[in-house]
């Protein structure tokens, strides 16, 4: 077997998920969405659909909405107008944790290893009704489909750090996502940084995935080889935001022809479409034809028979919609249920073992043992055995305010340099509802407790009893204030750069 198949055979993937005969059939459909970030409008009007079982593409050059759009099918982006249903039921939170999303950029948290973040992953998105072992042995199958059993106890790592290679990262994302068997699975350019043959394979697996287990796929990609574009079954072209064609990807070729824009049948489709859409003239002229192909009179009959539109009107009818929903459609008991995926103390001691394997390398680095061993000689020095009279009084005061500072400084910067690298992650698994926001705070108090209580107790212990601030009593309310303000600066911090949006 060749290692690029070995790497991406996904046919045991396979048997982690439901035989097609027990899925129901799915369509995600997305109808005037307009995206508007701060001045610019990013989407204008973007109407199309995904059916299980098929690979919609999203095509386009440059800065033409690709990933927004995913963005926004993902709640990752605010819309400020459109509707996005799965089969006529809005599709929310609870709707979207059957969904998978593999972002362009591999967001992971950088010092966990690869068994480590499949199993965060597992455990926390995937249901309760599955016991740890069942869950295990998923990674296991998974892990061996995608050819990661030689890089599994190697860290994620980062530009600091050395760490898994791209390609090994692509495929943990892939990893990560399959693990909750999705059924709607959104890829941002799954074929970027890959070598033709490895971007072939994976596109042929992700297409019979679809085909065999019933999964909607959506993939922007940028420029496909031929063989890539004819797996596709839809087609969505974006241009500046707009519509340029959307419907099925074989009809496009015919589509533009008749538009009187030849085509050699010895090109590659995917060529000669986006040149169409890279040259000035060509653009304003595609996406013009296109609008007045939805709204002339001629073309009404036709357009009402695209999903999109067949959708809308199916939804105007509350019969058809109830008949629509199956068993896709959440009951008022199963909501309540199913609101997360796992119980919320599963969540608190996961993100407590993720936070602290995480933060585990900063806690006793020998570099703030030093700092602080240092420091605390320094203050005692200085304030030796301070008398105890109305004349050393603000010294005292400055003593205290001086320790209280300094450690507060040292947690906001931890904490700022430390939870920026998170942000992503955790903006990434919220939006799949993976976990409680309110939980997640609390894990992150609890999880660097060590951090926050240990240093700077100790020093404030040695300062306390070499300066001679007091006796016993005034040492507890000393320390319980110095670890107050620690942990109050930490969770305010902590907060303020991981709040959503």
């Amino acid at each position: 077997m060749t290692t690029t198949q070995q790497c991406l055979d996904l046919t045991t993937i396979q048997q982690c998920s439901e035989p097609k005969t027990n899925r129901q059939c799915s369509e995600l459909v997305f109808s005037d969405l307009c995206v508007k970030n701060k001045s610019k409008e990013i989407l204008k009007h973007v109407s199309g659909s995904a059916q299980s079982g098929k690979m919609l593409a999203v095509m386009g050059p440059s800065g033409s909405g690709k990933t927004t759009l995913l963005h926004s099918l993902a709640g990752k982006t605010n819309v400020l107008s459109g509707d996005i249903t799965l089969n006529g039921s809005l599709f929310d939170k609870q709707q979207r944790r059957r969904l998978g999303y593999v972002m362009q950029d591999d967001v992971f948290l950088s010092n966990l290893t690869l068994w480590e973040t499949l199993y965060f992953s597992v455990m926390i998105r995937v249901s309760d009704t599955l016991s740890k072992q069942e869950k295990l042995d998923r990674i296991q199958t998974i892990v061996a489909a995608l050819g990661l059993q030689h890089c599994l106890y190697t860290v994620i790592g980062d530009i600091f750090q050395r760490g898994l290679s791209g390609g090994e990262r692509k495929r943990t994302h892939i990893a990560c996502e399959l693990l909750t068997d999705p059924d709607i699975f959104l890829v941002d350019e799954p074929t970027s940084g890959l070598d033709s043959s490895t971007a072939h394979s994976l596109m042929v697996q992700l297409k019979n995935y679809a085909t065999e287990y019933n999964k909607t796929i959506v993939v922007t990609i940028h420029q496909p080889s031929s063989k890539i574009f004819h797996m596709f079954s839809s087609l969505l072209l974006l241009v500046e935001g707009q519509m340029a064609y959307f419907g099925s990807a074989p009809a496009a070729i015919p589509y533009f022809t008749n538009l009187g824009f030849p085509y050699n049948p010895r090109f590659n489709p995917a060529d000669y479409l986006s040149g169409l859409l890279t040259a000035d003239e060509h653009t304003i002229n595609v996406v013009k034809t296109w609008s007045k192909e939805l709204s002339d009179a001629q073309h009404v009959s036709d357009v009402k028979r695209s999903p999109h539109y067949r959708h809308r009107d199916h939804c105007a009818n509350p019969r058809s919609k109830n008949e629509t929903l199956g068993a896709f459609a959440f009951t008022p008991e199963e909501r309540e249920t199913t609101r997360w995926p796992t119980s919320n103390l599963n969540q608190l001691k996961m993100l407590n073992w993720r936070s602290y394997k995480q933060a585990k390398g900063r806690m006793f680095q020998t570099y703030d043992v030093i700092h602080g061993f240092f420091l605390a000689a320094i203050y005692g020095m200085v304030y030796f055995q301070i008398e105890n009279s109305e004349k050393t009084l603000r010294d005292k005061m400055g003593l205290v305010f001086a320790s209280f500072l300094h450690w507060g400084f040292q947690i906001a910067i931890s904490t700022t340099l430390s939870h920026s690298a998170e942000r992503g992650v955790v903006w990434k698994e919220r939006t799949v509802g993976a976990y409680r926001l309110s939980i997640f705070y609390l894990s992150k108090l609890t999880s660097e407790l060590p951090l926050l209580l240990v240093i700077p107790t100790l020093f404030n212990t040695a300062v306390y009893w070499t300066a001679g601030l007091g006796g016993v009593v005034g040492y507890f309310v000393f320390c319980g204030i110095g670890i107050l303000n620690c942990l109050l600066i930490q969770e305010v911090f902590t907060i303020h750069i991981l709040r959503p949006g």
